[in-house]
């Protein structure tokens, strides 16, 4: 698999998402996705009535890479726990694993993209 296949997919996801994201209900929906998935952490200073959407994609996302570099620090063995937990695809993971140049950025964002997902597959049924 190729660092293509991992681009194809978050792509693929997140514009079927693109008509949603920037809702302030599917935002507080998501971070609570997010914190049920990575308890006990926390998602901090997402404002989204201060910030603009780009800015709400970042700090989440620097909220999870934040969360996953303590995690790895702590307990190495649990990323696969928590990758498990948010299901997402071990393909995926294989792919950041061998090919990122910055693994935690990488699955941050795809973990960003399976749990905003997630909460969009909800929202249709």
């Amino acid at each position: 698999m190729t660092d293509l296949t991992h681009k194809s997919w978050l792509s693929t996801t997140k514009s079927a998402l693109e008509k949603t994201w920037y809702e302030p209900v599917f935002i507080a929906k998501l971070i609570a996705q997010l914190e049920k998935d990575l308890y006990p952490f926390e998602i901090r200073d997402v404002y989204t009535n201060t910030l603009s959407k780009e800015e709400i994609i970042l700090k989440l996302t620097e909220n999870i890479r934040s969360i996953l570099i303590t995690i790895e620090k702590s307990s190495p063995d649990a990323i696969p726990q928590v990758l498990y937990k948010i299901d997402l695809p071990q393909s995926i993971f294989e792919e950041i694993y061998k090919n990122a140049d910055d693994i935690n950025t990488s699955l941050a964002e795809s973990i960003l993209i399976r749990e905003a997902y997630k909460v969009w597959i909800r929202s249709q049924y």
